[in-house]
């Protein structure tokens, strides 16, 4: 994690952690449908946010591109 990104929000963090992991998976979710579980509630409204810094907005738009669902889950299956 760059300095830089030290700094995030929790929103911008979720957000950035899961662009670079379909950037690095791009070869296999182009084309496909796929859903993206995560714990953290407001990525499930990002196209709704009223706050959105760029760097989110940039994002968001390059998420448009294949179409992912970004569902709810809750926390039970996440804990060891």
């Amino acid at each position: 994690m760059t300095d830089a990104e030290k700094n995030y929000s929790d929103t911008e963090l979720e957000a950035c952690v899961i662009v670079l992991a379909i950037n690095f998976f791009k070869h296999y979710l182009y084309g496909n449908r796929f859903v993206i579980w995560s714990d953290h509630n407001p990525l499930q409204n990002i196209d709704n946010m009223k706050n959105k810094t760029p760097k989110v907005n940039r994002w968001r738009l390059e998420l448009l591109e294949y179409k992912p669902g970004i569902k709810l889950q809750t926390q039970t299956l996440f804990q060891g």
